[in-house]
């Protein structure tokens, strides 16, 4: 809804103000917009409510109603422009209050490659980005244009250069995959590189001659079950829902590695504070436009990301932290304290070797199998590295949840239950089911999945 004060977005452009060190924009009227708008919606003027995708949809009717008056049509697109400023400005600061303040930027950095309107009459040369925003947008489509605004931001190739240089990574997986090295890889993930490559970059070259070829789009099921296909010549029994999902979790764990080495650390620490002069404060100045459940889509969207960006981090604490608790309990044990130092070699020639509990026992000296299985009980280990898994995601998602406000504090006993349910079910499809099944093959386990790599990291340590 659109009440008068808030009407006025529709004439007054957000600009970017360097002489504002503070905000680091400013809200410049346009008269002529301001009359334009009030010829156009009267009610705006008489405290009405004036719903505000019925606003910019008449407005778009207006542009193709004065194709031929070029000066209403410049009035109506103008307000248009001053109207997408204020979701530009948003989404700026929604990248910042989810990456910015972990990476040493903020949204006044991201102003110049999307805030670049004047509010003159284009002249057929530099096209500011609101008016690219308004010619690709088609107000018949179901997306809010507050939804498509922050998409388009999102994309464009000069902020997200920016942020790559920052450190960040928003590459899709399939990009990620189809670029990757398998020569760099082992076991399980070098087969699903090399048959990703063989299926989907096929594909991609056939595209390419017929000039069809598009950003790298999800595998088809098609593709899918011919890549499962490929895998079983390789004896890699899987289905292709697990194609799929093995492909996602090793695009994450490429792009970790991406953004590791180019920054040195993970991207995905604790996020301090930020400013009061930052996005946190300067936002409540802005009114709220009517694509709130496009926003929230997009928050959660991004709060997934940081799902997947967290996972890692969560894993290799919770792998330290049950290790740790391990041989902690061991000491404790008169009758194993002489034996809690054998943890960490058990686990080595387990994960790194493949060797049996019996194998381990006679390298070890100890006396009998048993004793590995009481010092090591791998099984069990497994089931406390992801409860301590899932304990550190919890709290880093809640930590980013109450940073993006989505939700009142204290949180719900429902929204708790619900958060922990897609935890669970996230951490087993990403981590822990094919670290299971792993751990039941038996001799002939391969020891490759994502939790047996992230224990060996440790173990090297």
């Amino acid at each position: 809804m659109v009440m008068m004060n808030e009407s006025s977005k529709y004439w007054k452009l957000v600009r970017i103000d360097s002489a504002d060190q503070g905000r680091g924009y400013k809200l410049q009227s346009i008269p002529v917009a301001q009359e334009f708008f009030g010829e156009n919606f009267p009610e705006s003027t008489n405290h009405l409510v004036v719903r505000e995708d019925r606003v910019y949809r008449q407005l778009f009717n207006l542009l193709r109603e004065t194709a031929d008056d070029e000066a209403d049509r410049f009035e109506a697109e103008l307000c248009l422009r001053c109207y997408v400023s204020y979701p530009i400005l948003q989404s700026c600061m929604r990248r910042v209050r989810l990456f910015g303040s972990a990476n040493g930027f903020t949204y006044r950095d991201l102003l110049s490659f999307v805030l670049n309107d004047d509010g003159k009459r284009f002249n057929g040369g530099f096209v500011p980005f609101s008016l690219k925003i308004l010619h690709s947008f088609s107000p018949d489509q179901t997306c809010s244009l507050g939804g498509w605004v922050d998409l388009r931001v999102k994309r464009n190739p000069d902020l997200n250069r920016f942020l790559l240089e920052q450190g960040l990574n928003f590459t899709s997986d399939w990009a990620l995959l189809n670029r990757a090295n398998p020569r760099y890889l082992a076991g399980i993930d070098r087969d699903l590189v090399e048959v990703f490559h063989l299926v989907y970059r096929r594909d991609r070259r056939q595209q390419n001659r017929q000039g069809t070829q598009q950003k790298c789009l999800d595998p088809t099921n098609e593709q899918l079950q011919e890549m499962m296909q490929w895998l079983r010549q390789r004896q890699v029994l899987v289905d292709s829902t697990s194609v799929l999902n093995q492909l996602k979790r090793l695009a994450q764990v490429l792009r970790q590695e991406d953004i590791w080495g180019r920054r040195g650390f993970p991207v995905a620490e604790p996020l301090e504070t930020t400013d009061p002069n930052t996005g946190e404060t300067s936002f409540k100045d802005i009114p709220d436009d009517d694509s709130t459940s496009d926003i929230e889509a997009s928050e959660r969207s991004e709060l997934q990301q940081f799902c997947y960006e967290q996972l890692l981090h969560s894993l290799d604490q919770g792998i330290r932290q049950a290790i740790g608790d391990r041989v902690h309990s061991l000491k404790q044990r008169p009758r194993y304290t002489q034996l809690a130092h054998q943890v960490k070699p058990a686990l080595r020639l387990l994960y790194f070797e493949g060797k049996s509990q019996e194998q381990i026992a006679l390298m070890l000296g100890m006396t009998n199998q048993s004793q590995v299985s009481r010092i090591l009980n791998p099984k069990e280990l497994l089931v406390t590295i992801r409860q301590r898994t899932l304990e550190a995601l919890l709290h880093d998602i809640l930590e980013k949840v109450r940073e993006l406000k989505i939700v009142d504090f204290p949180v719900s006993p429902d929204y708790f239950s619900n958060l922990m349910q897609q935890l669970d079910t996230f951490v087993d499809e990403q981590v822990f089911q094919a670290a299971a099944a792993e751990m039941n093959a038996g001799r002939n386990r391969s020891m490759e999945s994502l939790f047996a790599q992230r224990l060996r990291q440790i173990l090297n340590e």
